[in-house]
Formats: C-alpha cells, sequence, structure tokens
C-alpha cells in the first residue's frame, strides 16, 4: 500500500474515533441534563404529571360547563342539574 494511500487511510480512521467521541459525550450531556432535570421537578414521576394533566383538564371541563350554565337562559335549573350531577359521580 503506497504511503499516500496509508496516511489517509490512517487520517479517515482518527477521524471517524473523534466523531465517535464527541458523540458519546453529546450522549452522556444529554443524560446527565435529563438526570438533572429529574432531580429538579419534586414530582418527577409521569404519572403524577399526567395525573395532574388530567386534573387541571378536568377542572377547565367543570369551569366552562358552570360557566355556560351560569349564562343559561334558565341559569337556576341548568346550575342545579350539574350540583345534582356532581352528587352522582363524587
Amino acid at each position: 500500500m503506497p504511503d499516500v494511500l496509508r496516511g489517509v487511510m490512517g487520517w479517515i480512521v482518527n477521524l471517524l474515533a473523534s466523531v465517535g467521541v464527541v458523540a458519546l459525550i453529546a450522549w452522556i450531556g444529554r443524560l446527565l441534563g435529563k438526570l438533572q432535570e429529574t432531580a429538579e421537578n419534586p414530582s418527577g414521576s409521569i404519572v403524577e404529571a399526567q395525573l395532574r394533566h388530567h386534573i387541571d383538564q378536568d377542572e377547565k371541563t367543570r369551569q366552562a360547563a358552570i360557566e355556560d350554565a351560569a349564562t343559561s337562559d334558565d341559569a337556576a335549573a341548568a346550575l342545579a342539574a350539574l350540583g345534582n350531577r356532581r352528587r352522582e359521580t363524587d
């Protein structure tokens, strides 16, 4: 193998090794970043986050129903129906 080709092959191997090391460092940095983000979030659990999201959505839905009932033509009956429905489900 000519010396020039041997030099180019060595240069290519060094380049690939450098890219691999940079990729490994980036992967470790991303992993540590996720661990630090989880440590900053006191709940840290995906299930707890989903539960919080579900509770927030349920509260928004109930609030919208109350606002719709309060602005309807027969507000007293509509609000009473909402109250009765809440008692049945709770």
